[in-house]
C-alpha cells in the first residue's frame, strides 16, 4: 500500500479538488462533507474508500502508475519513496492498524489558493499555473494525444476567461 493516501495532501482550493499523490487525478472535495467534518478537506469519503482497498491488500486502479512501474521493472515506484518519507514512515504502524473510516491528520500539506504562478513547469498545467494560461491563450495548447494542457480537457472552465 502507499502511506501517502493517509500522510499527505495537496489541496487545490481554487478548484475544490485534492489528492495525496500527483499520479492519480484530483478528486472533488465535498462541501457537504466539510460542513459535517472539516477534516474532509483531506479525509474525503472517496479517499477513505481507496484507503480501505489498500488496507485489504488491493490495488486501487487510480494508483496503477506505481503498480506498473513495480510489476514491469526492477525499479521502485513513487509509492515506495512517498511511503518512506519521514512524515509517512513515522506513522506507518498507526496507519496499518487503523480502521479505513478513521480520520488521519496529514503530516505533509500543500495548499494552492489559486493558479497564480510564475512558472509553467512541464508536469503542471493551466489549472495550476497562470503562466500556462497566458501561453495557451497566445500560442494554443500543445499538440498532445490526451490534450493534457488544453482548456477543453480541464475541469475548471474559468481558465478561458
Amino acid at each position: 500500500m502507499c502511506l501517502a493516501k493517509w500522510s499527505q495532501v495537496t489541496l487545490q482550493l481554487h478548484t475544490g479538488m485534492n489528492h495525496s499523490c500527483h499520479h492519480p487525478t484530483l478528486h472533488p472535495i465535498s462541501k457537504k462533507e466539510i460542513l459535517r467534518d472539516p477534516s474532509a478537506l483531506h479525509n474525503t469519503r472517496y479517499k477513505k474508500l481507496k484507503r480501505k482497498e489498500m488496507l485489504e491488500g488491493k490495488r486501487p486502479s487510480e494508483c496503477e502508475y506505481c503498480w506498473n512501474v513495480e510489476d514491469n521493472s526492477d525499479r521502485y515506484s513513487d509509492r515506495v519513496f512517498k511511503s518512506s518519507e519521514p512524515w509517512s514512515w513515522e506513522i506507518k504502524d498507526e496507519i496499518i492498524g487503523s480502521n479505513w473510516r478513521e480520520n488521519i491528520n496529514p503530516k505533509y500539506v500543500e495548499v494552492a489558493f489559486s493558479n497564480a504562478c510564475n512558472f509553467k513547469c512541464a508536469y503542471c498545467g493551466p489549472q495550476f499555473s497562470s503562466k500556462w494560461v497566458e501561453e495557451i491563450n497566445e500560442f494554443g495548447a500543445y499538440k498532445e494525444v490526451d490534450n493534457f494542457n488544453s482548456f477543453d480537457s480541464q475541469a475548471t472552465p474559468y481558465l478561458n476567461s
